[in-house]
């Protein structure tokens, strides 16, 4: 291995890896992966990444047209309610189906922040309302649409 560079660590310093190395190519499609999981404190029950999550159900799923949608808008009302084993959330007092997992963020800090992501399957996420579509294309997180709705509401 060549010396470290002044001008870059070594992020593998003092470890070492099982197995096999992968190839550079393998490498450098990992790195994607590397970076996420250092935004994260890991543990042995390291907690994925909605990215993550979103992957790891479309291979369960390849039949169904899943969506990584990301809510952050400060005119949204998103409320997540779970009775018994019925599991239900509202957009703006809306019922919506089709929704395989949630994760919700939280910052009371100034201005305070809530962001809720959903991995949606859309086909049966479109069928709750006739604004469900225009949800999938203003929030879908990998969208360039990723803008607020309009004053008509959603």
């Amino acid at each position: 291995m060549k010396a470290e560079n002044k001008n870059h660590r070594d992020p593998f310093k003092g470890l070492a890896f099982p197995g096999k190395p992968v190839s550079k190519s393998e490498y450098i499609e990992a790195y994607e992966s590397y970076v996420s999981r250092c935004s994260i404190i890991t543990n042995d029950n390291h907690e994925k990444t909605m990215d993550e999550k979103l992957a790891e159900l479309k291979k369960k799923h390849p039949q169904k047209n899943l969506r990584l949608l990301q809510l952050d808008d400060p005119d949204l009302n998103v409320s997540l309610m779970m009775r018994s084993r019925l599991c239900l959330v509202l957009i703006n007092n809306v019922p919506y189906h089709g929704i395989l997992a949630t994760k919700v963020e939280h910052s009371w800090e100034y201005p305070p922040h809530l962001r809720v992501q959903m991995i949606v399957d859309a086909g049966e996420f479109e069928t709750s309302t006739n604004k469900a579509r225009g949800i999938i294309s203003q929030y879908e997180k990998h969208s360039s649409h990723h803008h607020k709705h309009d004053e008509s509401g959603i």
